[in-house]
């Protein structure tokens, strides 16, 4: 037995035909599955707008500091969040970096951290976002001559569709002692 040619079993098939009616039909199950399954394309995500989300996070988390409300700092964490700081070891998940802060205000109660965002990108995609940009680190106010100043990039994305930091990478721009 041969297997069926639609072809020959059928005059008004021709090959022309037989690929037309091919492609339709993927056509077809292709607006199907986009259907059923959401393969329509995203709205544009607005990236000023995101980026703007981004420096008002930034912002709290400065003004926290300052006032040494830790909980508040903390909020703009992610749940698997990294402090990489100048010579010292990774600091992994939001407990670890709240207790290092605590020691640092602990050991250097009037110490001041500020930094300077300058570039903001955001993905296209608008789950993902890097935040490059200086830093000055003050252990002593009343000691304005003691200081480090470096560059960071902070790597934010989404979670439960809020920006939270995930990576947060601080290097020295003072050479090593």
């Amino acid at each position: 037995m041969t297997p069926l040619d639609p072809v020959r079993a059928n005059p008004r098939i021709t090959p022309a035909t037989t690929a037309t009616s091919c492609l339709i039909t993927r056509r077809a199950s292709l607006a199907v599955a986009c259907l059923a399954f959401g393969c329509a394309r995203a709205a544009p995500v607005d990236q000023a707008a995101e980026a703007n989300r981004i420096r008002a996070l930034d912002s709290a988390w400065l003004s926290a500091a300052r006032d040494r409300r830790f909980d508040d700092m903390m909020a703009v964490y992610a749940k698997g969040a990294q402090e990489l700081l100048p010579g010292a070891p990774p600091i992994r998940g939001r407990d670890s970096i709240a207790a290092f802060f605590r020691t640092l205000a602990d050991r250097l109660p009037r110490f001041v951290h500020t930094f300077e965002p300058l570039s903001i990108r955001v993905a296209e995609s608008g789950d993902l976002a890097v935040v490059t940009g200086t830093f000055r680190f003050l252990p002593d106010s009343l000691d304005p001559t003691v200081d480090d100043v470096g560059k960071f990039v902070g790597v934010w994305t989404r979670e439960a569709g809020t920006w939270r930091l995930l990576l947060d990478i601080a290097n020295s721009d003072r050479p090593p002692r």
